[in-house]
């Protein structure tokens, strides 16, 4: 093309400089080349080959006579990130990493250990999926558990900022949160305007491992827009945190879904002690039930100890059109769930937050993740333990195992209007709305003991279940250590039939979990009427509370030749843990003699069968039984020695003595105190109760449970723990001590009172009170009494109410519909009237 007298050649750069040169067929002078920006500038096509800028050529700096070609650059093409990075499918070895761009393009991930980043300054390893794409997953490999990572992302010379991840941790503590329900309304308001500030909340938790977000991600799943705007309020959060989600009815079963999270439509993962199950309760996943119910059966079978479950649809809930919840969800999957003691179950679809306790499950609506907020129904469906309504907010979950309690606390974030076009509440961050102690329970103790520990084939031995911790249900008995359940029985007997030195093992199964007791060559077993003849102690050990009496048996196993009477030494060889307190001889002994007499350590029995009454043949004969008094914790080896035996005729019998111990243990008895017993708390400022263990008798290994409201559930398992109450209520509080030999409750009835933190309105002195008892603060004015003037202090204050996070809407909220509105003027006003007939 020619301008002109100036030929025109375009050229279209996609990337960064590409060298070019032009000519014209039967010019021999050097090209011009024409930057498209508002002057052209003549150049050497030689020496200058690349150019940038757009905008129409023009030739007015040439003169009308040059016919030299002129070459026109256009400004490059630049990929732009639209969806991260965001992080999904992490684990303790690995990660991925995930971006999407406008146009497509190469991407690498540079990244390094914390420690190495700091030190350096710089990355030292790399990863890429290799695509020339718009929608790449990179996955990082073969990282170090519990470990954090800084890196960014490369593509077509740019790179992100630095970003961070931690791998999850293989044992210990953490951190994840939950919410549900992102989704925006336009032209009402978006994600950025709501989503948004959840998630920049998450974000700035420390150490959260993961997120889990229980559906309806988007509102359209078709529209890219929707998308966009998703992964734009998420930013800051998804960079650094890994998402798990679960498909919401917006989600739709959509491609971009799966293709934005490489995640099926039901899924788990571990970390640390905690499994977490994703499953889809939508619609058209209910053909399908019976092989999602088979899966999450086996799923469930994991050995971890916190189990979690995250779906869209809640088996319970208020909202108005599935009051009560979804009942063929629960009939679907709820016997799964107590089977396999799941501790928690998540959901979204209301937005609302709601909390439910049945069956002994948590059940946690958590609907506030940005979308259109609306009622629930009041009073209230059944097993319905809270809620708040009109509300951004997510869970936090703290996960100890070793003190084996979750710990769920409700952040409130902000509130929204009814018409949803405005916040009307910022909160600071950290809000508690309520924190919810979920405990696993203490571990049962197992522990045995058997009538007869020795004998002659066929030796019968009668089992007794010996164990501590409510709620056992399963027994599980190995007689002979071959690794096979014998019995299922709680107190079973067993016939040994063979001779031999016998290890026996129970282990004991409750909700909580299961605990083994071994008791190694607990029982022998000798031939009948072959080798020698055994004196033994029967039972040979046995666990005595200090200052309490206990009897042992002193049999012989076989008289093949009868019995015409013997001697022995019995002695207890630590004389500060125990005495021999008495000595009782069969009915059939005539003569006998003990020296000295008792109480002593060491005694000499003897006796004489005058009538003959032990025939030849007996078996485990009675010889005499002892009496032994517990004095000191410990232990004491219980000695059979200097035997002397003669069958009658005269004949000396041959034989073997085997000895046993006592265990000696103090009594538990429970008793504590606490620092505070009573005080005023609100959901944000908690009373904080500290309770100090003053029992007696607690060696080591024991354990201890708290019921912190006398709901019957375990609330701690701390020696001394620390606990809040946030709800004004007179509360029992019990102690449950407990080791392998005894154990003992101290319940203290009414022992902690709680009233509503409040104080004073505007333009008051004294603060509000609660005429009725109701833990509902009717009298504003704080006189003593409900009248006019509170009325109209309420009207006039509603705001301030709403804004005093400190204390909380509870004490005002008069309809408790977890909000403060016109209809509790009215119910103040109908209470009034009531009370002035």
């Amino acid at each position: 093309m020619k301008i002109g007298t100036c030929f025109l050649v375009t050229v279209l750069v996609l990337c960064t400089i590409c060298p070019i040169t032009a000519t014209d067929k039967g010019i021999a002078e050097p090209p011009i080349i024409a930057y498209a920006n508002d002057t052209t500038t003549i150049l050497n096509a030689v020496n200058n080959s690349a150019g940038n800028g757009t905008g129409p050529l023009s030739c007015s700096s040439l003169t009308p006579d040059d016919d030299r070609p002129a070459i026109r650059f256009a400004k490059c093409a630049v990929p732009e990130i639209i969806w991260g990075p965001y992080l999904t499918g992490t684990t303790t070895t690995g990660t991925v990493v995930n971006v999407k761009t406008d146009i497509p393009t190469t991407v690498t991930v540079e990244y390094a250990t914390d420690t190495y980043h700091t030190m350096h300054g710089m990355f030292d390893m790399s990863a890429t999926d290799g695509m020339n794409d718009t929608l790449h997953h990179v996955a990082l490999a073969g990282l170090s558990p519990d470990t954090h990572y800084h890196y960014h992302v490369v593509y077509d010379g740019q790179a992100t900022g630095d970003l961070n991840f931690r791998t999850f941790p293989e044992s210990g503590a953490f951190t994840f949160a939950v919410y549900s329900d992102t989704q925006d309304q336009l032209p009402t308001f978006s994600q950025l305007e709501r989503h948004k500030i959840v998630a920049d909340r998450i974000a700035e938790e420390p150490d959260v491992a993961f997120v889990l977000h229980s559906g309806d991600l988007v509102n359209d799943p078709a529209n890219l827009s929707d998308w966009n705007r998703y992964f734009a309020a998420g930013a800051p959060m998804m960079a650094n945190i890994t998402v798990f989600p679960a498909l919401g009815n917006h989600d739709a079963n959509h491609t971009t879904y799966y293709e934005a999270y490489g995640m099926p439509e039901y899924y788990s993962f571990d970390c640390s002690e905690v499994h977490v199950a994703v499953l889809d309760s939508n619609s058209w996943a209910w053909p399908d039930f019976p092989a999602q119910s088979a899966w999450l059966a086996q799923d469930l079978q994991t050995e971890k100890s916190f189990k979690f479950v995250s779906f869209h649809h809640p088996p319970y809930t208020s909202e108005r059109n599935h009051f009560g919840g979804y009942e063929n969800i629960r009939l679907e999957w709820e016997d799964e769930f107590m089977e396999n003691n799941v501790v928690a179950v998540f959901n979204g679809h209301v937005h609302a937050y709601e909390r439910f306790f049945a069956n002994g499950i948590h059940y946690f609506v958590s609907g506030t993740g940005g979308g259109p907020a609306y009622n629930l129904m009041y009073p209230r469906a059944g097993f319905s333990e809270n809620s708040l309504e009109y509300v951004l907010a997510y869970i936090r979950v703290t996960v100890d195992p070793a003190a084996r309690t979750a710990t769920a606390e409700v952040i409130r974030v902000a509130d929204v209007s009814s018409d949803l076009k405005n916040i009307t509440t910022v909160y600071p961050p950290g809000t508690v709305f309520e924190t919810v102690v979920m405990c696993l329970g203490s571990l049962p103790l197992a522990d045995f003991e058997a009538d007869i520990t020795g004998g002659t084939t066929p030796l019968t031995v009668q089992f007794t279940d010996r164990s501590t911790g409510a709620g056992i249900t399963d027994w599980a008995w190995d007689f002979d250590n071959d690794g096979m359940i014998d019995s299922a029985d709680q107190n079973p007997t067993f016939t040994y039939e063979t001779p031999g030195t016998f290890t026996v093992s129970l282990t004991v199964t409750d909700a909580a979990g299961s605990d083994s007791e071994v008791k190694t060559d607990f029982i022998t077993v000798i031939p009948e009427q072959q080798g020698n003849n055994t004196v033994y102690l029967s039972p040979a050990t046995s666990s005595v509370a200090n200052g309490i009496t206990t009897d042992y048996e002193i049999r012989v196993s076989s008289l093949p030749d009868g019995l015409a009477g013997y001697d022995l030494r019995v002695t207890l060889d630590n004389s500060s843990i125990a005495e021999i307190v008495g000595v009782q001889y069969p009915a059939w002994v005539m003569l006998n003699n003990t020296n000295p007499e008792p109480p002593a350590d060491s005694l000499i029995l003897s006796i004489v069968d005058l009538g003959r009454q032990v025939e030849p043949g007996a078996g485990n004969t009675l010889l005499a039984t002892i009496t032994i008094r517990a004095d000191s914790t410990g232990t004491s080896a219980i000695t059979l020695s200097d035997v002397n035996m003669d069958a009658d005729g005269g004949d000396l019998i041959t034989l073997d003595v085997t000895s046993g111990e006592i265990v000696v243990y103090v009594p538990m008895a429970a008793d504590f105190e606490a620092n505070v017993t009573s005080g005023r708390a609100s959901l944000t400022r908690p009373l904080f109760v500290a309770f100090t263990d003053l029992s007696t008798g607690v060696p080591p290994g024991s354990l201890w449970s708290w019921d912190f409201d006398n709901d019957g559930v375990e609330d701690s398992t701390l020696q001394n723990p620390v606990t809040s109450y946030t709800r004004p209520g007179i509360y029992t509080v019990s102690l449950m001590v407990q080791n392998t030999y005894s154990s003992d409750t101290e319940t203290k009835t009414d022992y902690i009172q709680v009233t509503s933190y409040v104080k004073p309105f505007p333009g008051q002195i004294n603060e509000p009170t609660d005429p009725d008892g109701d833990n509902l603060y009717e009298d504003i004015n704080g006189n003593g009494r409900l009248d006019y003037d509170d009325i109209v202090l309420y009207y006039e204050n509603m705001q301030w109410i709403r804004d005093q996070a400190d204390v909380g809407i509870e004490p005002y909220d008069y309809n408790q519909n977890g909000r403060i509105d016109y209809d509790d003027v009215v119910v103040l006003y109908q209470e009034l009237l009531e009370s002035h007939p």
